[in-house]
């Protein structure tokens, strides 16, 4: 899905690398749950444990500036109504889940962020502010 992508203005900036990490790591994953020929189902639980230690340790090694970037929606994640927006919407909260240290300007930021999500897509179930 990625790949369908031109690369945002920000790209170069550590907390896309970690959102774009979250993401093609997961939908790697996704192709070798549901392969055409069986898996070793031992390797893929390695995989996924390997894969989140990184994603975990590209996340917490991001400044508070970075994280309050991430936990911001792109102009482009705004107006487009597309998978890959929606991609990117998941990775966003997946990755503000996986955070250790929720500081007050996160959570603020995060449900400014899920506010604005449910104003653009009313209809999605990932779209619901917190209580």
């Amino acid at each position: 899905m990625l790949d369908n992508t031109a690369p945002p203005e920000d790209w170069k900036q550590p907390h896309r690398k970690c959102l774009a990490y979250y993401i093609s790591k997961k939908e790697r994953m996704e192709r070798l749950i549901y392969p055409e020929k069986p898996q070793n189902l031992f390797k893929l639980i390695k995989q996924q444990e390997a894969y989140t230690y990184h994603t975990l340790k590209k996340l917490h090694e991001l400044d508070s500036e970075q994280i309050n970037m991430l936990l911001s929606l792109s102009s482009s994640e705004r107006v487009t109504d597309s998978v890959e927006c929606l991609s990117l919407i998941h990775g966003r909260i997946a990755l503000y889940h996986m955070l250790f240290d929720k500081k007050p300007s996160y959570i603020s930021k995060f449900k400014k962020m899920i506010n604005e999500v449910a104003g653009l897509y009313p209809d999605y179930s990932f779209a619901r502010a917190p209580s």
